[in-house]
């Protein structure tokens, strides 16, 4: 994890934009249904038409915003893994070319040929998940319980102090 952490240092500009467009994916997936109750609350309840039109406009709006994230996620998330994939590919055929005859024949044309080229692909693939799974992950606990926080404080509470029994759990 330390060696693709140091190949992601050239990429932060990336990096950032990527943890940029998780927010609005979240805030698209945890938001609308929020509107939405508000809608049914506020809009549905007593009739105003006005408000339910502007909530609608609202949801139009966040739905944009969760199109260009999830747009943004792709694209960040698919160059980002890519470079870094082409960067150890780039040292590792250098660091190969370094080896003497006795070494190619110790190490293997055929594990070398392995090495560079469908471990490579196993670090991009992992590297293009942890970009959007685990970056989502934390963001979307964030804002959950930050809309918990704002429904009800009773609620986030309770939440609160089921959370530590939650991650003994996962751990055990």
């Amino acid at each position: 994890m330390r060696l693709m952490l140091s190949y992601l240092k050239s990429y932060k500009g990336l990096v950032f934009l990527n943890f940029i467009s998780v927010f609005g994916f979240a805030l698209t997936e945890l938001g609308i249904p929020t509107i939405i109750s508000r809608m049914v609350d506020g809009g549905v309840a007593s009739g105003d038409r006005e408000y339910l039109l502007k909530m609608g406009g609202l949801i139009a709006l966040i739905s944009v915003v969760g199109i260009l994230g999830t747009v943004v996620l792709g694209y960040c998330g698919a160059r980002i893994s890519t470079a870094v994939t082409c960067d150890i590919r780039n040292d590792l055929f250098e660091k190969v070319q370094s080896f003497s005859h006795r070494e190619m024949n110790q190490l293997g044309v055929s594990s070398l040929i392995t090495r560079t080229s469908n471990d490579a692909l196993q670090i991009m693939n992992f590297m293009n998940i942890i970009l959007r799974t685990a970056m989502l992950t934390p963001v979307m606990i964030v804002v959950s319980f930050t809309l918990i926080i704002m429904s009800s404080v009773k609620l986030s509470l309770i939440i609160a102090a089921t959370v530590p029994f939650i991650i003994l759990g996962v751990i055990l």
